[in-house]
């Protein structure tokens, strides 16, 4: 197994007891691995029972001989050791061949553990490529089915409105040529009645033409109206498509909105689950480092509270204090402020040296030089 898969299980194992802390229901890939890792820790600790027991049984067993040998003579006692030695040979021989036994059973039960642990975490990373892409799928349908709508009905009403507007022009010029027309023969008829009776039908021609003015001008005013109303319909009608697009569009952009929202909701809390996982990988590595290093770890404090602010972890062994700070990117500003706490902790534990310790996955060159100038502990 190697470190990153060890440090994976370790996560998923704490992550496991505290859901069963908080009384929280386990989903199905929890509840089989934590009855494999309990079932397969109860056979460690029969293993162990039971290789207690035999040496136990052992150590007895050579005590009792010891004590019958001294109390025989020196035949006796040499008779006796060497079927000692013939019993040892055995018994270790039979010690021998249990350890490999349970050395084989144990390899092959880790194997199988393994193997069901990276079958697990293939199926997580799997189902969460899977709603991944389910998810931004819908978005990008959703998104071009409502560009495919707006664009459509925007044609719609273009093809619409040049269609009346080529139909009205279409009318005017009709009307504007046949009153020409008609207005040409009346001239020409009305030319001729007059030079043939200029005098008799002066009146009359006074009388014609008031009557033609007056034809005339109730045309145009009666063509005036009929456009005049024609645009208000259209105005209106056109106003109410623009209501209707105006109202689909703002339900559609409050729609992707909320959208949007749900899913920058979703992937802050993933941000913070990750960062809490990070920051408790960061700081179990550090007391991992603190224990090969032989230094006993006496407690532990987790978010510990002070006046200036929190600190990731407090930890504490026999003779010191680690301030430890977990940051994703570091910057120079949590090495100040990393100083500032490990001052104050400082006053609290007067009779420990408080070392301040910075740990991450991005701790630049620059920033890494700049901590260790002032004697801090960077992992």
């Amino acid at each position: 197994m190697t470190e990153e898969l060890k440090k994976w299980f370790t996560d998923l194992l704490n992550k496991i007891s505290e859901k069963i802390k908080k009384g929280e229901e386990l989903n199905d890939t929890e509840i089989k691995i934590a009855t494999s890792y309990v079932s397969n820790l109860q056979l460690f600790e029969y293993i162990d029972k039971r290789i207690s027991d035999i040496e136990r049984n052992l150590r007895d067993e050579i005590r009792k001989t010891r004590e019958e040998l001294l109390a025989n003579d020196e035949k006796v006692k040499q008779e006796l050791l060497k079927e000692i030695n013939t019993v040892r040979g055995e018994l270790e021989k039979k010690i021998e061949d249990t350890r490999t036994e349970l050395k084989a059973e144990i390899a092959t039960i880790k194997g199988e553990l393994e193997k069901k642990i990276e079958d697990t975490r293939t199926e997580l990373k799997t189902e969460i490529n899977t709603v991944r892409g389910e998810l931004e799928k819908k978005i990008e349908d959703t998104r071009s089915d409502l560009e495919k709508k707006i664009e459509n009905t925007r044609t719609e009403l273009k093809t619409e409105i040049n269609t009346v507007r080529g139909e009205l022009e279409k009318k005017i010029e009709d009307t504007r040529t046949e009153l020409k027309a008609e207005i040409a023969t009346i001239k020409g008829e009305l030319e001729k009645k007059i030079e043939d009776t200029r005098t008799e039908l002066k009146a009359e021609i006074a009388t014609i033409k008031g009557e033609l003015e007056k034809k005339i001008e109730d045309t145009r005013s009666d063509l005036e109206k009929k456009i005049e109303n024609t645009r208000t319909e259209l105005k209106t009608e056109i106003n109410t498509v623009r209501g209707e697009l105006e109202k689909k569009i703002e339900d559609t952009r409050t729609s992707l909105v909320k959208t949007i929202e749900d899913v920058n909701s979703k992937v802050e809390a993933t941000r913070s689950d990750l960062g809490l996982l990070t920051e408790e990988v960061y700081i179990k590595n550090f007391i991992d480092y603190l224990d090969k290093s032989g230094e006993k770890v006496v407690s532990i404090y987790r978010h510990y509270e002070i006046n200036v602010g929190e600190i990731d972890a407090l930890i504490e062994t026999q003779t010191k204090i680690y301030v430890v700070e977990v940051k994703m990117k570091a910057e120079f500003k949590d090495v100040d402020s990393l100083l500032v706490k490990a001052k104050v902790v400082s006053e609290e534990y007067k009779d420990k040296n408080v070392i301040p310790v910075l740990t991450g996955s991005r701790i630049s060159k620059t920033v890494r030089g700049y901590a260790k100038g002032f004697n801090v502990m960077v992992i």
